[in-house]
Protein backbone atom coordinates (compact mmCIF):
# COMPACT_ATOMS: atom_id res chain seq x y z
CA UNK A 1 0.00 0.00 0.00
CA UNK A 2 2.80 2.41 0.85
CA UNK A 3 4.51 1.76 -2.49
CA UNK A 4 1.22 2.39 -4.27
CA UNK A 5 0.78 5.74 -2.49
CA UNK A 6 4.36 6.72 -3.24
CA UNK A 7 4.03 5.73 -6.91
CA UNK A 8 0.57 7.21 -7.55
CA UNK A 9 0.39 10.39 -5.52
CA UNK A 10 2.42 13.47 -4.90
CA UNK A 11 3.43 12.54 -1.37
CA UNK A 12 6.58 11.30 0.25
CA UNK A 13 5.97 8.11 2.18
CA UNK A 14 8.07 7.21 5.22
CA UNK A 15 7.79 3.77 6.80
CA UNK A 16 9.13 3.27 10.32
CA UNK A 17 10.95 0.02 10.98
CA UNK A 18 10.26 0.07 14.71
CA UNK A 19 11.76 -2.51 17.06
CA UNK A 20 9.60 -5.53 17.86
CA UNK A 21 9.05 -7.56 21.01
CA UNK A 22 10.16 -9.90 22.44
CA UNK A 23 13.70 -9.03 21.32
CA UNK A 24 12.99 -5.38 22.10
CA UNK A 25 10.33 -5.14 24.85
CA UNK A 26 7.95 -2.25 25.36
CA UNK A 27 8.43 0.71 25.07
CA UNK A 28 11.14 0.27 22.40
CA UNK A 29 8.71 0.31 19.44
CA UNK A 30 6.89 3.35 20.81
CA UNK A 31 10.16 5.20 21.33
CA UNK A 32 11.24 4.50 17.74
CA UNK A 33 7.98 5.97 16.44
CA UNK A 34 8.27 8.98 18.78
CA UNK A 35 11.79 9.66 17.54
CA UNK A 36 10.76 9.48 13.87
CA UNK A 37 7.67 11.61 14.50
CA UNK A 38 9.68 14.32 16.25
CA UNK A 39 12.33 14.24 13.52
CA UNK A 40 9.72 14.60 10.77
CA UNK A 41 7.93 17.45 12.54
CA UNK A 42 11.26 19.25 12.93
CA UNK A 43 12.93 18.42 9.59
CA UNK A 44 10.52 17.14 6.93
CA UNK A 45 10.09 20.49 5.23
CA UNK A 46 13.86 20.85 4.82
CA UNK A 47 14.53 17.17 4.03
CA UNK A 48 11.46 16.35 1.90
CA UNK A 49 10.20 19.72 0.70
CA UNK A 50 6.93 19.65 2.63
CA UNK A 51 5.79 19.55 6.25
CA UNK A 52 4.52 16.40 7.90
CA UNK A 53 0.79 16.35 7.18
CA UNK A 54 -0.55 12.83 7.77
CA UNK A 55 0.37 9.78 9.76
CA UNK A 56 -1.16 6.36 9.87
CA UNK A 57 -0.81 2.65 10.07
CA UNK A 58 -2.48 -0.73 10.05
CA UNK A 59 -3.09 -2.87 13.12
CA UNK A 60 -0.14 -2.32 15.49
CA UNK A 61 0.94 0.54 13.23
CA UNK A 62 -2.45 2.19 13.71
CA UNK A 63 -2.04 1.93 17.47
CA UNK A 64 1.52 3.27 17.30
CA UNK A 65 0.33 6.16 15.14
CA UNK A 66 -2.21 7.16 17.79
CA UNK A 67 0.27 6.99 20.68
CA UNK A 68 2.81 8.91 18.56
CA UNK A 69 0.18 11.55 17.82
CA UNK A 70 -0.47 11.97 21.56
CA UNK A 71 3.27 12.12 22.19
CA UNK A 72 3.68 14.87 19.58
CA UNK A 73 0.83 16.85 21.17
CA UNK A 74 2.98 17.00 24.31
CA UNK A 75 6.44 17.49 22.77
CA UNK A 76 5.55 19.61 19.71
CA UNK A 77 2.55 21.58 20.98
CA UNK A 78 2.46 23.99 18.03
CA UNK A 79 2.29 21.12 15.51
CA UNK A 80 -0.97 19.69 14.15
CA UNK A 81 -1.64 16.92 11.64
CA UNK A 82 -4.03 17.39 8.74
CA UNK A 83 -5.23 13.87 9.38
CA UNK A 84 -4.60 10.36 10.63
CA UNK A 85 -5.08 7.25 8.48
CA UNK A 86 -5.83 4.46 10.93
CA UNK A 87 -6.75 0.95 9.81
CA UNK A 88 -8.05 -1.61 12.33
CA UNK A 89 -5.74 -0.63 15.16
CA UNK A 90 -6.12 -1.56 18.82
CA UNK A 91 -7.50 1.76 20.04
CA UNK A 92 -9.73 0.67 22.91
CA UNK A 93 -8.97 -2.55 24.74
CA UNK A 94 -11.45 -1.94 27.55
CA UNK A 95 -14.00 -4.29 26.00
CA UNK A 96 -15.36 -5.75 22.80
CA UNK A 97 -18.39 -4.88 20.74
CA UNK A 98 -21.18 -7.51 20.81
CA UNK A 99 -20.33 -8.59 17.25
CA UNK A 100 -16.91 -9.84 18.42
CA UNK A 101 -18.59 -12.37 20.72
CA UNK A 102 -21.16 -13.63 18.22
CA UNK A 103 -19.31 -13.59 14.86
CA UNK A 104 -19.93 -16.98 13.18
CA UNK A 105 -16.87 -17.31 10.94
CA UNK A 106 -13.38 -18.24 12.16
CA UNK A 107 -11.11 -15.26 12.68
CA UNK A 108 -7.34 -15.00 12.81
CA UNK A 109 -7.68 -12.78 15.88
CA UNK A 110 -10.77 -13.84 17.79
CA UNK A 111 -11.87 -12.56 21.21
CA UNK A 112 -9.96 -15.23 23.13
CA UNK A 113 -6.68 -14.48 21.33
CA UNK A 114 -7.16 -10.73 21.77
CA UNK A 115 -7.83 -11.22 25.49
CA UNK A 116 -4.51 -13.09 25.74
CA UNK A 117 -2.69 -10.21 24.01
CA UNK A 118 -4.37 -7.66 26.27
CA UNK A 119 -3.18 -9.54 29.38
CA UNK A 120 0.41 -9.52 28.06
CA UNK A 121 1.01 -6.04 26.57
CA UNK A 122 4.63 -5.77 27.69
CA UNK A 123 5.94 -8.90 25.97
Amino acid sequence: MLKYWADHSQVTVVSVGYRLAPEHPYPAGNEDCFDVGEYLVDHSEKDYGAPLLFMGGDSAGGHLSVVTCYHLLKTRASFAFKGLILNYGAFDISGFMPQAWTFDLPLVLDVQIMQKFIRHPLV
